[in-house]
This record gives structure tokens, C-alpha cells and sequence, in this order.
């Protein structure tokens, strides 16, 4: 080392040719004595200076993402990059950027080059540089940013909300409908809110922005898909008079031409307001289309009853629609856990809440209040929460990967707001920009020129960096893991799952173990160094006793310093695999079994001297989807183990526990108990697409393109990316409110059994007769009078068997069931037939025929039934309104 700089030399003394790390730190110094000499000031420019808070380090970091043309070259998308990857607000005084044809032009000229365009401010004894270099294209790419930390530019902009506003672009009749609207619709007219009802609203989030300033293409993305008649009809709520006398009201879809082409209709809405700035209206153009009957009261769905009690269309529609799916009804039993104790780990892995709420999502409590996901998961049991953290997760603009952007700002938020509540938290570095798993470890983007020393250097000072901040923030880190899932490698050396590469490729090779294992080694050091009291956790998945005793191996004739083995135990994964022997006993087939986990628990402790902590787990709660991107865990998967509902995860869970607690285990973390569709229904797809690319809520946006592998991003050549692909794992439904299976957590200590639902009420059918018709004017001793409410059991067979049914169940009857229970009743097609006999004064035998009146069609008749009935509850008498014929002859008997 000369001057603070890495010089290599071959044996016969000859130099070798800098490294780009090593001409990095010449440039730097370079420009640091440039500046010292000519201005008299002293600036940051060592990438290794811990009295900084690491400024210079991150600096040369994100100076290396713009040399890369990973990041654009302006001081607003440093600032950004800076702000959330490291924390650090200040302005980005210089962001200087230059080609040159080789490395010796390079070396000669870069620092001269800058000096030259470079004009300081008055004081740069706070300031910093970074410098990034990369060959590209037979040239050399360098890049030097001065950055000053501080406030940023505080002068207030105003602010300003915008408006929708909608207009007719057509009028059209339904099919059958002859009659026209008195004071109808007409095209171009603007249509009134309360005519559009509840549903036309976008968050108020998308409608706000600086005053005056162009509304982007993402936000009107996800405003178009916010808005309802796409992909099926927005009921109006206005009633309107038909010619004919009877009840009509508009339906309106979304238009799909724009200046008389047919362009589809989010290109259409796209189009119209392409020029549109926060503070004026947008415009929203519908097509009318009359309908006959009252405004129909948009459905909320059943309320109060578990989805063991909805039938499959009824679950159906709410996975569809986003309406309640009944999961959070469903009852659990728990029973206690011999030898739980209070302190062993239960855990949640929330990597993704931050983004969930950063784009609105809600969460509620077990009664039914809105709360912050902590004191719900606190109160339920949970004692520790376990959060992922990605060098730079965007990309070239600071859009997010998405995955749940987690930047270090979403994370260090995400560990404050945990420790209010008294979470101990685990954090899991994954040491890469994105996904880092068993089919890929890329390391960060920034890091990819790096190897040796100086990669460890990066890994240590990084390490170093977040959990110093942490520290700061008065943040709980119990346990760190330095890497995620590194079964099959890590640091960018891993071996291909995908393609059956072994993880014997990387384990088995001296050279990559002993690689990887020294930049282990430097973000254990880091962790010893800022949190000393903290544990270091390596984890692998898959329980395996072969595997692990492979693994660990390697680990241990490298001098691995670590604490605690951790694993991924997915009983739904991996179910054909043997699992080798320990112990004399066989672990059997399928590697993710309380047995297996049993095996390495006792492996690890007697052969390594290390306990087992479970890092990643979870099972399903139902097979279906609630936001349009297909699970992980579908129908078809290897799902046997357990029931598919929430009393399935309480006993995969305690299996789990029962296992940890035999052999000594610390306990376990389940992953991603919250990963909910921002807008629940599965024909919400585009809208939780459309988030993800905004706010980074799914698996992944489409800005993940080139850093995530093609392999991940595309299935048949087709995008995979869009809203989360685990909503069927979590605790919580789709809406935001806690499965019963969370209490879990709690009852595995003290037990616990859902309060038994009310038991279901049934209701009576009586009948109102609102005329009577009789045309021969017969005289009948105690007839039938208008206005009479007449019983069920004075019909002959009034109700069919599945009608009848309906009439039983708990809280209040839905428009579906109302609508069935009508198409069960006589008299809407044919005649209802009543079972009493009445005499007249000569003797003769009559009876009365009843019919339903209230609309012509079938259709109408049950709408009206609903109509007459849609806020009657379970217990509550049904009432249908008919009118009466009297009939000659006798009842039938």
C-alpha cells in the first residue's frame, strides 16, 4: 500500500496493472490532494473511514452505480439513491462523469479532468467523494460524485389535489329495454358522484401532488386501474323514470376510444390526460347503458360467516371481487406446547409491510380496528420480527425492484416501529440488490468489479453501516444472518439449482468454500464489532443431513465464525427428497418434516456445537388467489401434510415447535404472514401490478428486468412480475384482518379455542297480499282481505328444498341469497297454488291462486324480492309480495 493505495506487484518486482478498485482509490486520493493543494480544503475520499458514518464509503458505492450507467448521472437521482440506500440527505454538489479509451488515459487524465470543471463551495470540511470506474465498450467509464450531507432544498412547494371528473361518451339501451329515461343521459353530459356511488374513488395518495406539476405515466396507470366499469359494469345509483312508467338506472364501462379510434381503454384514458397536472380534474369517459329496474346496491359480500360455511360460488366471488372470503371466521384450536418457553423465538419474517403501506394498505386488529401490524402481531404472541435488507434494490431511475423495496430507509422504518412494541428484531443481510436464494446469489450491482480484500472490505463496511444505523435508532438486533439461504453459494459464486448444478460445485471446491467463507467471515466481524451482544446466524434450507454436514464442513475447516445454523423448513417443498441418516436412524423421505428438522437439529448441536433456529416457514391457508398473480402454492402442489385453512397452519406450526422444543431449538420466524394484495380480488390484477412497479408491494416490477435473471422474470415468454405470489401463506386475509391461526403464537404456551360463532337463526316466508282479484265477485265466508299477511304453511309447496335451506344461517341475508331464495318461491313463472279451502254462502268450494306482480320478468320479480327485503337479518321474517286470484274448486289436498 502506497499513500492509502492497493499496488501489486508480480515476482520480479514488475507492477501490475491497477485493478478498477485499485484505480478508484487513486483517482480519489488524487482529487482529495488536487483539492487540498489549490483550494486549501480537506475533503472525505477514504472508502474505509468508519468515522464518517460511512459517507465516503456509500459514496464511492453509488459513484460506481453511475460509472456502470446503473444509475442516472444527476444530482436528483444521486440524492434519491443515497437517501434510500444509505440514509444520507444532502445535496449532490458535483456529479461529474467521462470516457476514456484506455486505463493508462485514464489514469493520466481523470482527476486533472475534474479539477478543471470543478468549482467548490465555500466549506468542504463536511463533504465527501466517491469515485466509480468501469470498463465498457473498450473504454473506460469514470465517475466522480461530491456529496455535502445536510437538508435538502426545504423550500415548500405547494401542494395541490386533483379531481375526477366523468362524462358520458355514449347512450345505449339493454337488450330488451324498449322504453327511453325521462331526463335521461345524454353524450357529454358530466356525471353526478353520487350517481357513480362509493366505488368511484382512486386513493386520495394518486390524486395528490406539487401544484402545477405533470402527473406521471405510472400514477395514471394505477389511477386508470383504480377505476370501476373495466372489467365489468359500474351500477349507477341514480334512479330514472322509463317512459313505460317503470324503474330504470344507467350502467356504465369505461370508454375505449380516444379521437375516434377504438384504443383500448386504459390507452384511452392514458391519452386524455397525458397533459394533465396535479391541482386540474382528470377525465374519465364513460359509455351509459340504461338498464331496467332501481339502482342495484353494490354488494359488500357476506359478512360474519367462515368459509367453511360459503359455498364454493360464494368463495368464488370473493376471491374474485375482493369481498370478505370468510378465512377469518375459520376456527383454530391450539393446544399447548410441553416445553415452550416464553423467550423461545416466535417470529414473523415482514419483509414486505413497509411497501404494503407506503401504498395505503390497512391492517385491523381481532376487532375489526384499524392498527399497526406490531401491536397486532404482539399481542397475538409474536415476540421477534426478521427483515430483509438489499444494497440498491432499483434501477437506473430509482424505480423499485420491488419484492418489497427494501432499501435500508424502508427497513431501519420498518425495526424502529417494531422496537416500540418491544420486538426483538433479526436482520437478513442478503448481500445483493435482489432475490438472493438457492437458484441465485447476484451480488449488488455496485459490487460486481470487486473480489479479495477488497470485496471483504465492502461486505464489512456495509455490514457495518446498517447496523450502526440501527444501533442509532434505538432498534433491538437480536441475531444477524450474513446471507440468505446460502445453500448453494453466495457473493455471486453459487452454482445453478435450475440447471442441476450441485452445491457440491461451490462446498466441495477448496477455493470458492474458502473464498465465500472469508467474506462470511467479514460481516461476522462487523457484527461482533457494532452489536457484540447480537448472533450470527448462517442459514441454509432444506433439512438434510448429508447437505449440511457438507456445508458445515466447509464452514468449520474455514474458520466460519458464527453462532446459530439457521434453516428453511417448507413442508410443502421438497417432499420426494431422502434425507440421508444421523444417528443411527434413518431421516426418511421428504426433507421438510418434523423428523428431518429433528436430524439436523441434532447434527448441528453434537457435531458442530450449534443450536437451529427455524428462519423461513409457513403453510397455506386455502389454495386460491386473491390478487391476480398466481401463487407459489397452488391446487396442485405437494400439499398433503396439513389441511388447507388456518387450523392447517396451526399444526404445521406445532409440529414445528414440538420439534424445536425436543432437540433444543431456538425457535422459528414464518415468512411473509402479511404479504396481502394491495387491492384484494383477483380481477384487480392490474392494479397490484401497477403498485408493485410504484411502490414495490409485489414479487417483483417490471424495472427488475436485467438485474433479476430472465429465468425468474419470464415463463414461456411471458412477464411473471406483478403482486405478491404468497397471499395464500399469510395470517392475515386478503382485506387486512388477522386469521384466528395468528393466535397461534400465544396458545402455543396457553392454549387456545375460538369462541364458538352464534348459531344460526332461521327465518319464516310470510306473504303479503296486496290485492285481491275477483271477478265474479264471489262472496267467501272469512276470505282473504288486501293487506292480509298470510303464512307458508297456507301454501301448497311454496318454497323449493334449496330455497329453504337459505333461510338458515347467521348475520344478514346477502342480495345472492335473497335473489336464490325468489327463484326458489312459487308464483314467479307459474302459479302458487294456496292449501286452504273457502266456501261460499251456495256451498261451492273455492281456493286462491297467488302470483308475483312486482316486475314482468323472472329476473325483476327476484330483484324486487331482494329489494323488499335487503336489510332483513337471519331470524327475521321474509316477506313476499303477491296479489290473489280466487279459483273456482277446492285446494288441492
Amino acid at each position: 500500500m502506497i499513500d492509502g493505495v492497493d499496488y501489486s506487484f508480480n515476482d520480479d518486482g514488475t507492477l501490475l496493472p491497477l485493478t478498477i478498485q485499485n484505480y478508484r482509490e487513486l483517482v480519489a486520493k488524487e482529487v482529495a490532494d488536487d483539492i487540498q493543494k489549490t483550494y486549501g480544503q480537506n475533503i472525505d475520499y477514504d472508502w474505509n473511514n468508519q468515522n464518517d458514518d460511512y459517507l465516503a464509503f456509500m459514496l464511492h458505492d453509488t459513484a460506481q452505480l453511475v460509472a456502470r450507467n446503473n444509475l442516472a448521472a444527476t444530482s436528483e437521482a444521486v440524492q434519491k439513491n443515497l437517501a434510500n440506500n444509505a440514509l444520507f440527505t444532502g445535496t449532490a454538489d458535483v456529479v461529474w462523469t467521462k470516457s476514456y479509451k484506455d486505463m493508462q488515459q485514464a489514469i493520466d487524465q481523470a482527476a486533472n479532468d475534474f479539477m478543471n470543471a470543478f468549482a467548490p463551495g465555500t466549506d468542504l470540511s463536511k463533504s465527501a467523494i466517491g469515485v466509480g470506474a468501469k470498463e465498457m465498450n473498450d473504454s473506460i467509464n469514470v465517475a466522480i460524485i461530491l456529496f455535502t450531507p445536510g437538508k435538502n432544498d426545504t423550500s415548500k412547494k405547494e401542494m395541490a389535489d386533483s379531481t375526477l371528473t366523468a362524462k358520458v361518451s355514449d347512450v345505449y339501451t339493454a337488450p330488451g329495454v324498449n322504453a327511453q329515461a325521462s331526463d335521461g343521459l345524454q353524450a357529454g353530459e358530466t356525471i353526478s358522484a353520487g350517481e357513480l356511488g362509493n366505488t368511484f374513488k382512486v386513493s386520495p395518495s394518486l390524486l395528490n401532488g406539487v401544484k402545477g406539476q405533470k402527473i406521471g405515466e405510472q400514477n395514471l396507470k394505477l389511477i386508470f386501474s383504480s377505476l370501476p366499469g373495466n372489467e365489468s359494469g359500474l351500477e349507477g345509483q341514480k334512479l330514472y323514470k322509463g317512459t313505460d312508467g317503470n324503474d330504470y338506472h344507467y350502467v356504465f364501462w369505461l370508454n375505449d376510444i380516444f379521437a375516434g379510434q377504438k384504443v383500448g381503454k386504459q390507452e384511452a384514458f392514458l391519452a386524455a390526460n397525458k397533459d394533465a397536472v396535479y391541482g386540474e380534474p382528470l377525465q374519465v369517459s364513460y359509455s351509459a347503458t340504461l338498464k331496467w329496474g332501481a339502482p342495484v346496491e353494490v354488494s359488500t359480500g357476506i359478512t360474519g360467516v367462515p368459509t367453511s360455511q360459503m359455498t364454493d360460488e360464494q368463495i368464488d366471488l370473493a376471491y374474485k371481487t375482493g369481498t370478505n372470503t370468510g378465512l377469518r371466521y375459520d376456527a383454530v384450536t391450539v393446544k399447548p406446547i410441553e416445553g415452550m418457553t416464553e423467550d423461545m423465538i416466535r417470529g414473523v419474517d415482514i419483509g414486505s409491510y413497509q411497501s404494503l403501506i407506503n401504498a395505503g394498505v390497512k391492517f385491523y386488529d381481532f376487532d375489526g380496528n384499524e392498527a399497526p401490524i406490531y401491536k397486532v402481531l404482539k399481542d397475538a404472541g409474536v415476540n421477534w420480527i426478521r427483515l430483509r435488507v438489499w444494497n440498491d434494490p432499483y434501477d437506473v431511475n430509482n424505480n423499485t425492484y420491488a419484492g418489497g423495496d427494501c432499501s435500508e430507509a424502508n427497513v431501519v422504518q420498518m425495526a424502529k416501529d417494531a422496537s416500540k412494541y418491544g420486538l426483538k428484531v433479526l436482520l437478513d443481510f442478503h448481500y445483493s440488490d435482489f432475490w438472493a436464494d438457492p437458484a441465485k446469489q447476484p451480488l449488488p450491482k455496485a459490487w460486481e468489479d470487486q473480489t479479495g480484500d477488497s470485496l471483504a472490505k465492502s461486505v464489512y463496511n456495509y455490514t457495518s453501516k446498517v447496523l450502526t444505523d440501527l444501533k442509532n435508532a434505538g432498534v433491538d438486533v437480536g441475531m444477524v444472518q450474513v446471507g440468505n439461504e446460502i445453500t448453494n453459494g453466495v457473493f455471486g459464486i453459487y452454482s445453478n439449482r435450475d440447471r442441476g448444478e450441485s452445491y457440491l460445485n461451490i462446498w466441495g471446491n477448496k477455493e470458492k468454500a474458502a473464498q465465500i467463507s472469508q467474506y462470511l467471515n467479514a460481516g461476522s466481524k462487523a457484527v461482533r464489532d457494532v452489536l457484540p451482544e447480537a448472533k450470527v446466524a448462517i442459514q441454509l434450507e432444506t433439512p438434510n443431513v448429508p447437505k449440511y454436514t457438507n456445508i458445515m464442513n466447509a464452514l468449520r475447516d474455514n474458520n466460519v465464525d458464527y453462532d446459530i445454523l439457521g434453516t428453511s423448513y417448507y413442508p410443502f417443498w421438497s417432499t420426494h427428497d431422502g434425507n440421508g441418516w444421523y444417528d443411527d436412524v434413518d431421516m426418511g423421505w421428504g426433507a421438510n418434516t418434523p423428523k428431518s428438522l429433528e436430524g439436523i437439529e441434532k447434527l448441528a448441536k453434537q457435531e458442530y456445537g450449534k443450536q437451529v433456529v427455524v428462519l423461513e416457514t409457513g403453510w397455506i391457508n386455502n389454495v386460491r388467489d386473491s390478487d391476480g398473480t398466481g401463487n407459489s402454492i397452488g391446487p396442485d402442489s405437494e400439499i398433503q401434510a396439513y389441511s388447507h385453512d388456518p387450523q392447517g397452519q396451526v399444526d404445521a406450526m406445532s409440529d414445528m415447535y414440538k420439534a424445536l422444543v425436543a432437540q433444543g431449538g431456538l425457535g422459528g420466524f414464518w415468512w411473509e404472514p402479511a404479504w396481502i394484495p394491495v387491492k384484494a380480488g383477483w380481477e384487480n390484477w392490474q392494479f397490484n401490478k401497477d403498485a408493485s412497479d410504484k411502490y414495490g408491494t409485489g414479487w417483483a416490477s417490471q424495472y427488475a428486468v436485467g438485474y433479476a435473471p430472465d429465468s425468474v422474470m419470464y415463463y414461456n415468454g411471458q412477464p411473471t412480475w406483478g403482486g405478491s405470489t404468497w397471499d395464500n401463506v399469510a395470517l392475515f386475509d386478503d382485506l387486512g384482518h388477522p386469521l384466528q391461526s395468528l393466535k397461534m403464537y400465544n396458545g402455543f404456551l396457553h392454549g387456545y379455542e375460538t369462541p364458538k360463532a352464534p348459531e344460526k337463526a332461521t327465518s319464516t316466508l310470510t306473504f303479503k297480499v296486496n290485492k285481491v282479484w275477483n271477478s265474479n265477485n264471489v262472496a267467501l265466508k272469512d276470505g282473504i282481505a288486501e293487506g292480509s299477511t298470510l303464512t307458508a304453511s297456507e301454501m301448497i309447496e311454496p318454497l323449493s328444498v334449496a330455497a329453504n335451506e337459505l333461510l338458515s344461517g347467521t348475520g344478514a341475508f346477502t342480495q345472492e341469497n335473497l335473489e336464490k331464495i325468489a327463484s326458489g318461491l312459487g308464483g314467479m313463472t307459474t302459479a302458487l297454488e294456496g292449501s286452504k279451502t273457502y266456501y261460499a254462502d251456495n256451498g261451492d268450494a273455492y281456493h286462491y291462486v297467488f302470483w308475483f306482480t312486482e316486475g314482468k320478468t323472472a329476473e325483476q320479480k327476484a330483484w324486487n324480492f331482494y329489494n323488499d327485503n335487503k336489510n332483513a337479518k337471519y331470524g327475521e321474517p321474509l316477506v313476499a309480495n303477491v296479489e290473489a286470484t280466487v279459483t273456482w274448486g277446492a285446494a288441492k289436498a
